[in-house]
């Protein structure tokens, strides 16, 4: 997932799934031959095929996260530890300038902090992660009670719950979304997901996106509040069939502006002509504070009438310790 910026910075959004790093960042530095500041984005296909490999011969996987984290949440096996609080004061004995960089950590905050770091350190070609990024038939995947935010990109990426090549099986619920700068939720092409209890709000270029048409269900969208403040659409690039299931969300434009759907069906008309979000509704959900971030509903919400269930906030990140997968069953055949 490339993304440029204006200065030559380049950003990549995704996590890993294995260890739970929801919108953690790899941070990549290698200084060219003009030094111009750089964070370069990357997919998973570009980084993992490179480990364990390339570590030791001018990559470093640089670990922000604290000690505890390390330890109780597992790490990428060959990542250096240095936590965000002591970078400043190791960077220079243990991370060379002409090493690659790549910085991760939970939630996304501290690693583009630390990619702030390493850039006016002198580090000239930064990546970083952020976001929930899957791929393939995971069956039995369940991504639940996170707290994604501030997941940034200057052009490609910058997505929250991102699906990506062939994800199937896999349910994303009871988590907290918001200021993404392409979508809250974005599937590129997979089977049979399920987008189910999540608050999903203030994206930037459009809330939800879709990329590929595909002949059987691509995903289910229900139980879901979708709320945002700009004249960007709800739903982006493509959703010219229905081969999709959305149904007992709740759409809120701030503002009380009209929520529009694709080909500039009025809500009513996606009900009728898609038959689509039949038992949906757009009412503002009533957050205690969204603009200070406080996503807790007030009393007799009108979000209790499609089912959606509020979730504890305060217990979002991993509540069980980390699992080995030295068991785990074998991965399933993915498909075309």
């Amino acid at each position: 997932m490339l993304k440029r910026s204006q200065n030559g910075v380049w950003v990549l959004a995704l996590a890993l799934i294995g260890l739970a790093l929801a919108g953690c960042a790899p941070t990549i530095a290698a200084a060219p031959a003009a030094p111009v500041a750089q964070v370069r984005a990357a997919t998973p296909q570009e980084v993992y095929p490179r480990l364990p490999g390339d570590l030791g011969g001018g990559l470093i996987l640089l670990d922000v996260r604290t000690p505890q984290e390390w330890a109780e949440d597992g790490h990428i096996a060959g990542a250096t530890l240095i936590p965000l609080a002591e970078l400043e004061a190791r960077a220079a004995g243990e991370l060379p300038q002409d090493a690659e960089i790549v910085v991760y950590c939970r939630s996304g905050n501290r690693s583009q902090q630390a990619a702030a770091f390493l850039v006016e350190a002198g580090y000239t070609d930064v990546s970083d992660m952020g976001g929930i990024y899957t791929l393939g038939v995971s069956p039995g995947t369940v991504i639940h009670d996170n707290h994604f935010h501030d997941v940034e990109s200057f052009s490609y990426g910058g997505w929250g719950l991102y699906t990506d090549e062939g994800s199937t099986g896999i349910v994303m619920k009871n988590n907290l979304v918001y200021r993404c700068s392409r979508a809250s939720f974005h599937q590129h092409y997979g089977k049979e997901n399920r987008i189910e209890n999540n608050i999903l709000a203030f994206a930037d270029e459009q809330q939800l996106q879709r990329t590929r048409t595909e002949p059987h269900i691509s995903f289910f969208f229900e139980r879901n509040l979708v709320y945002w403040d700009n004249d960007n659409p709800l739903l982006g690039s493509n959703w010219s069939d229905d081969n999709f299931r959305m149904d007992h969300n709740l759409y809120f434009r701030v503002g009380g502006k009209p929520v529009t759907f694709p080909g500039g069906l009025t809500f009513e008309q996606w009900q009728q002509q898609r038959h689509q979000d039949q038992h949906s509704i757009v009412a503002d959900p009533g957050f205690v504070d969204s603009q200070k971030d406080d996503f807790r509903l007030k009393p007799n919400s009108p979000a209790l009438q499609i089912g959606f269930e509020p979730f504890d906030l305060s217990q979002a990140g991993r509540q069980i310790p980390a699992r080995l997968t030295a068991d785990l069953p074998p991965v399933p055949t993915g498909f075309e």
